[in-house]
């Protein structure tokens, strides 16, 4: 249910990424029906008596913020695919389209109708309640800080990978600590959940590609490219999850922990859970698909 795992894209870079793109899956049937397609003529709910709250756990959970480091983080990543695959990418523009893809408005229109529809699907009014109390009177503030705070902090490639190398010594000299924290992963599913996520991303990115006319691919050969990376992207993502988690829950007194699993055991965890992940999906299949269709219309001359 920690909103900044779920938040968390596919790595996407460099003219390999047709073939290195990390991800986090299921099953390839799984990978497909987690594709998220509106169907002709519906509309996401975002009003109605349970909307103003929807909204208000939204901003409690600090999500606007989180967007903010999700740009920071995109916006890195396009450097890294723009000097692989326009080394002239000043001239090109394409630091121009990662800045407009990347925009925070945008981003928090698509999240904030995604997740305020989800809620309105799948809480009732006294689960509502009870996420409201826990992110607003509860351990909830102090635990989105310390999220924040950590992924504001693997901004710095040095602390992630410093994060990532020490989980494994924390969890041997914080045996609390680490029952917690596993504890957590698996109540969300966080792993597997990243996996597919990710995948589902890097499908649309090479959607995007196709799109704009610079690969010619049929989709089997897309979904065969994607797929083949299951297993490096399961553990790179297990392996980040625990860097980060340990780097974010380090301070945070174990009663805090303790009761943020509780909470992903209930009912009203679990539908959270799920409706972020889906919330995110929709914003990352959104944005990748724009990062492939954006390299491959610069790559073939036309304009964007």
């Amino acid at each position: 249910m920690t909103w900044a795992a779920a938040g968390r894209g596919a790595t996407v870079s460099g003219r390999g990424a047709v073939r290195r793109m990390f991800a986090r899956p299921l099953t390839l049937l799984m990978m497909v029906s987690l594709m998220w397609v509106m169907p002709a003529g519906a509309q996401a709910r975002t009003d109605g008596p349970g909307a103003g709250r929807a909204e208000t756990l939204y901003d409690l959970m600090a999500m606007p913020d989180l967007l903010g480091v999700m740009r920071e983080e995109g916006l890195k990543l396009g450097a890294d695919m723009g000097e692989e695959y326009f080394p002239n990418r000043v001239a090109l523009g394409f630091d121009a389209v990662v800045q407009r893809i990347y925009d925070v408005s945008a981003m928090d229109e698509i999240m904030r109708e995604a997740f305020v529809s989800g809620l309105l699907d799948l809480a009732s009014d006294q689960e509502m309640t009870q996420l409201i109390r826990f992110f607003r009177d509860g351990p909830g503030p102090r635990l989105v800080a310390a999220e924040l705070t950590a992924r504001r902090a693997f901004l710095d490639n040095t602390v992630e990978t410093e994060a990532e190398a020490r989980a494994p010594e924390i969890a041997g000299a914080d045996p609390e600590l680490a029952k917690l924290v596993e504890a957590y992963i698996a109540a969300n599913d966080l792993i597997e959940r990243n996996v597919s996520g990710a995948l589902t991303a890097n499908y649309n990115f090479y959607l995007g590609l196709v799109d704009g006319g610079g690969y010619d691919v049929d989709d089997r050969q897309i979904l065969s490219d994607v797929w083949e990376q299951e297993e490096a992207t399961r553990e790179e993502s297990a392996r980040w999850l625990r860097g980060y988690l340990f780097h974010a829950y380090g301070d945070v007194a174990r009663s805090d922990l303790e009761a943020y699993v509780d909470l992903s055991q209930t009912d009203a965890g679990t539908l959270l859970n799920q409706v972020l992940f889906d919330s995110f999906g929709v914003l990352y299949n959104d944005i990748y698909r724009a990062l492939g269709l954006s390299i491959s219309s610069l790559m073939t001359g036309e304009e964007l």
